[in-house]
């Protein structure tokens, strides 16, 4: 896939890189955030309101779990592979957590973290956001879940 990151507004002299790590027993998600706050982009022809994104890169085998939420409702979680690198625009709500399907031990889940801001969207100075387009309406409100993983989430099931 060609990202095509300059035509893209991405600063490179910018970017920001961080670790990750989720503990193996635990199936415990970080709270659903965005990485940048949320803003709205009015499509203009010839426009450079880029927005930034992030890139989750796994470094261990076992890869990484990544929550993803496509709009308001339930999310879903995405393995993402050694060798593989997920990149995620900064409107997408996510976060990070093994999702409890399995009963497997042993695993490392360690992943790199990377700003890749633009003009239009600055790194953040070490925040996650945690409310919607509104800076009042927590994302919690409108993105969840399964009722399975509040309800229990030592039960293992497959959806």
């Amino acid at each position: 896939m060609d990202l095509r990151c300059r035509d893209r507004g991405i600063q490179f002299n910018k970017m920001i890189a961080t670790a990750l790590y989720t503990r193996n027993e635990s199936y415990e998600a970080q709270r659903i955030h965005t990485d940048y706050a949320l803003k709205t982009v009015a499509y203009k022809r010839g426009g450079k309101d880029f927005l930034a994104w992030t890139a989750h890169l796994p470094v261990t085998d076992d890869g990484s779990w990544i929550w993803v939420w496509p709009g308001p409702g339930n999310g879903y979680p995405i393995h993402i592979k050694m060798g593989q690198i997920l990149f995620l625009r900064s409107d997408v709500v996510h976060c990070g957590g093994r999702p409890p399907i399995d009963k497997l031990e042993g695993q490392k889940y360690m992943r790199l973290h990377f700003y890749l801001p633009t003009a239009f969207q600055p790194p953040p100075k070490g925040d996650i956001f945690l409310t919607d387009h509104d800076n009042l309406t927590p994302l919690h409100v409108s993105h969840a879940f399964h009722d399975f993983l509040v309800q229990d989430t030592n039960r293992v099931e497959k959806w």
